[in-house]
């Protein structure tokens, strides 16, 4: 019969997004604007991992280009770093990964402030190499 509705079909829902990593869950974190440059080039890709200790952190896989001020147009990574403990004080370190590069340790720390901000789209912190690079693996000989 045409005057019949067509059959409605259910679509399966959207899969998950895809798990962010436990960072401690909690609500005293503080936030990281940063700038990071590499023999005077900004980087514009890679991962910026934060550090207290060996632990992971908080991370930003994707630098956004700020859209005004004095940095307008230059790559800017945004971090929300979580404690270790609620109390602050621990130095954070950071790194960055970037794909067949390896990672670079970057020079300096900062000390956690619970609810502190380190840097902002107006005046980022200006992150560069450390002394001591995490070389990437040479490529095998060629035959």
């Amino acid at each position: 019969d045409s005057s019949m509705p067509p059959s409605v079909v259910a679509s399966p829902p959207p899969s998950p997004p895809p798990a962010i990593p436990d960072l401690g869950g909690d609500a005293d974190t503080m936030t990281l604007t940063a700038l990071v440059v590499i023999g005077g080039v900004d980087q514009s890709t890679g991962t910026l991992s934060a550090f207290i200790g060996s632990v992971l952190r908080g991370f930003d896989g994707s630098a956004g280009r700020t859209p005004f001020g004095p940095y307008v147009g230059r790559p800017m990574y945004m971090l929300v770093i979580h404690p270790v403990s609620n109390t602050g004080g621990e130095q954070v370190t950071f790194t960055l990964t970037r794909d067949g590069q390896g990672t670079v340790q970057l020079a300096g720390s900062v000390t956690f402030i619970v609810g502190g901000q380190v840097g902002s789209a107006l005046a980022p912190a200006i992150m560069t190499l450390g002394a001591s690079p995490t070389a990437p693996s040479p490529p095998p000989p060629s035959p």
